[in-house]
């Protein structure tokens, strides 16, 4: 027990701490051990850690279903306007994956300013991340200022259809 209180308590620090970076990287971080490199702050979490996330932050928007291949006007979605209340760091956490067989989702997820339509943050993923591999994926945005009204755009950057579905949390 004492190793899971443990265990919790570092995945809780790792995935509220790593809201606070200055630039956006990479990092993976299975149940077990966070491993860094330096593009994007990309985790892949167990469904059971996702349970971790809900007492420190609350969904402020949907965002899922089909998008067609790149180069399509269906290549991309955009969700309704939301409003970031808490510091507590902005992050995606759902899943991906490819329509084709032996294809690979490559989706990018770009915060945007409501009011000027700027790009704040901008994360993309390559790699199928399926709920049902029992993983989670989980993007976390940086430089994003709270009491400001945001909009999440999704697009497809691979040549396939992509099937996705998540949630921004604040």
């Amino acid at each position: 027990m004492f190793k899971n209180i443990i265990t919790t308590s570092l995945l809780v620090t790792t995935i509220l701490g790593s809201a606070s970076l200055a630039n956006a990287a990479t990092q993976e971080i299975s149940p077990e051990l966070p491993r860094s490199s330096a593009k994007t702050l990309v985790n892949s979490i167990s469904k059971n850690d996702v349970q971790v996330i809900a007492p420190y932050s609350s969904s402020v928007t949907y965002v899922g279903g089909r998008l067609e291949g790149t180069g399509s006007k269906n290549d991309n979605t955009k969700t309704s306007k939301f409003t970031l209340k808490n510091s507590t760091g902005t992050s995606y956490v759902g899943w991906q994956r490819s329509e084709k067989s032996g294809a690979v989702a490559h989706l990018q997820y770009d915060l945007v300013n409501a009011t000027n339509g700027q790009t704040v943050s901008s994360l993309s993923y390559y790699g199928d991340v399926s709920s049902d591999d029992n993983n989670w994926l989980k993007l976390v945005f940086n430089n994003v200022v709270t009491t400001k009204d945001y909009y999440l755009v999704v697009k497809n950057l691979g040549g396939y259809p992509v099937n996705f579905a998540g949630n921004v949390y604040n």
